[in-house]
C-alpha cells in the first residue's frame, strides 16, 4: 500500500513538472477569455485534438490542427507566424502540452497552454 502511495506521488509530480516549459505558460480559461477579447493582438488559437472531437465542440475561432496528424507541423506554420501568440488546448491537457514543446522547438516565442484543455473550459 505504501508502495502504491508512493508512485502516484511520483507519477503526479513528473508529469506536473513536463508542462514547466520555457517560453510556455499554463492559463486558465478566465485568461484565455480576456486574451481572445483583447483586439490589438494576433493571437491563434490551436485546438490540436482530433477532427471527431472538434466536431463535437470546440472554443470559438480555434483553428483544429491535429497533434497526431503526420503534417503537423506543416499545417501549424501554415497557420501561424512564429511572432503570433499561439494558444493550444486539446481534451484534457497531455497533446497540448506535447504540441507547445514541439512548437517551441520551432522557434516559437509566445505560446500558452489551456490548462485542463476543452474540458475545463466547458464546466
Amino acid at each position: 500500500m505504501k508502495l502504491n502511495v508512493f508512485f502516484s506521488t511520483i507519477i503526479l509530480f513528473l508529469t506536473s513538472c513536463h508542462f514547466a516549459q520555457k517560453n510556455v505558460s499554463l492559463i486558465n480559461s478566465e485568461t484565455l477569455i480576456t486574451m481572445c477579447a483583447e483586439k490589438n493582438k494576433s493571437i491563434k488559437l490551436i485546438d490540436v485534438r482530433t477532427e471527431t472531437e472538434f466536431k463535437k465542440g470546440s472554443i470559438d475561432n480555434a483553428l483544429n490542427i491535429d497533434f497526431w496528424d503526420p503534417e503537423f507541423d506543416k499545417r501549424i506554420t501554415e497557420c501561424t507566424s512564429k511572432k503570433d501568440i499561439v494558444i493550444v488546448f486539446c481534451a484534457g491537457g497531455g497533446r497540448s502540452a506535447m504540441a507547445c514543446k514541439k512548437l517551441n522547438k520551432m522557434g516559437y516565442k509566445e505560446l500558452y497552454d489551456l490548462e485542463g484543455g476543452y474540458e475545463s473550459f466547458v464546466k
